[in-house]
């Protein structure tokens, strides 16, 4: 990826990094990157909801901050596109964009352009292995290790069913972490389960399940195989515990009904602590129930400017060395340390929930603990 991304850029960087020298004439640009199109809209939606109140909080202060917003249409190639056009603009620093499949397209174009890239909801953990590129999130190896912590030592469940979606590498990474670590822990991996339309194949592996007994079964993965999985367990699975990934917490999710013959116990690993007196439910500016794309670009187009304001100009350069030095900003979704992370990760904790149906059959989330996570 890398190699191929140099040869595609270079011819223009020299250019670019003439042109990301910083503004001078008092404003300061920001570009964000949202997927406002294409399959991840849903979420691209919900962090499209936080821009305007996130600009009205940073130009509170002494920054005439202006946010330069592109669509890269859910799309790898538009995504490197959305990154070149706003090097030319003269941007400080770019947020986005959201998920992994793209940060991947992004990091090295950015790194290219000499402009910083901070990622809201990035969680595969290669991503950031260049000095340009950061995230606001925690990676997929601390959810997976939080998570299993949690099960051995507080559930106490001591087998497990992993269910994988070959074709995704969120799904194939997060299992063998979380293998990894229960396994580590004393915990019986007991059987596997592997699918690529898991709608069309749930029958088989919940007679596998049957069959097999777990304590948990472990099922990372987006929300369209979790609401599919639930749908097709209904009235089946009553004593296992049921563990998913932050890719759960969606607004298709959120609005979509939990079965009622769902019994089993639910849990997620998610990025804030979604109790009502939380920081994130608190804030108006996002609104009664932030998903975690809301509250996460929310928290990243604050640390932008907080990095801006804290650097000796807007230079993209001088953003990115503040970026790194930022040691205890205090977001919606919690603290964020970076001083004290490795390559653009920044130590702030992971926050394990359970799902229950409410009263009108949607999913409740409830905060059962956070835990602060550092595998450096």
């Amino acid at each position: 990826m890398n190699t191929a991304v140099k040869i595609m850029f270079g011819p223009l960087l020299l250019t670019l990094l003439l042109q990301s020298c910083g503004n001078t004439d008092g404003e300061v640009r920001i570009g964000v990157i949202l997927p406002l199109t294409g399959d991840f809209k849903s979420d691209g939606g919900d962090a499209e909801s936080v821009l305007s109140p996130a600009q009205q909080e940073a130009r509170r202060g002494d920054l005439d901050v202006n946010f330069i917003i592109l669509d890269n249409e859910s799309s790898p190639k538009r995504t490197i596109e959305c990154v070149m056009e706003l090097i030319e603009k003269n941007v400080s620093i770019i947020v986005g964009p959201l998920y992994s499949v793209n940060a991947k397209a992004a990091a090295p174009a950015a790194e290219e352009g000499g402009t910083p890239l901070l990622l809201p909801l990035a969680t595969l953990p290669g991503v950031t292995n260049n000095k340009y590129a950061f995230r606001a999130c925690f990676t997929d190896t601390w959810q997976a290790h939080a998570m299993a912590d949690y099960v051995f030592e507080v559930l106490e469940l001591r087998s497990m069913v992993s269910i994988t979606n070959l074709g995704d590498h969120y799904s194939v990474g997060l299992s063998r972490d979380f293998e990894a670590r229960f396994s580590e822990l004393g915990g019986e991996i007991i059987g596997r389960s592997y699918y690529r339309t898991l709608i069309d194949e749930s029958t088989r592996i919940l007679e596998y399940l049957a069959a097999t007994s777990p304590d948990l079964v472990f099922i990372p993965c987006y929300d369209q195989d979790a609401i599919s999985f639930l749908k097709a367990a209904e009235g089946v699975l009553s004593s296992l515990t049921i563990v998913g990934s932050d890719g759960w917490d969606t607004r298709d999710f959120r609005e979509t009904e939990i079965p009622p013959g769902t019994d089993c116990p639910m849990l997620i690993s998610n990025h804030f602590n979604l109790s009502v007196d939380g920081p994130a439910r608190q804030s108006e500016k996002l609104g009664p129930k932030p998903g975690q794309a809301a509250a996460l670009t929310y928290d990243a187009l604050q640390i932008a400017v907080e990095a801006v304001r804290l650097a000796i100009s807007a230079a993209p350069g001088d953003v990115m060395e503040a970026l790194a030095a930022l040691d205890n900003f205090s977001g919606v979704t919690g603290n964020f340390n970076y001083a004290g992370g490795k390559n653009g990760d920044p130590l702030k904790p992971v926050f394990i929930q359970e799902i229950r149906r409410g009263a009108d059959g949607l999913p409740v989330f409830v905060d059962l603990e956070s835990r602060m996570v550092d595998y450096y």
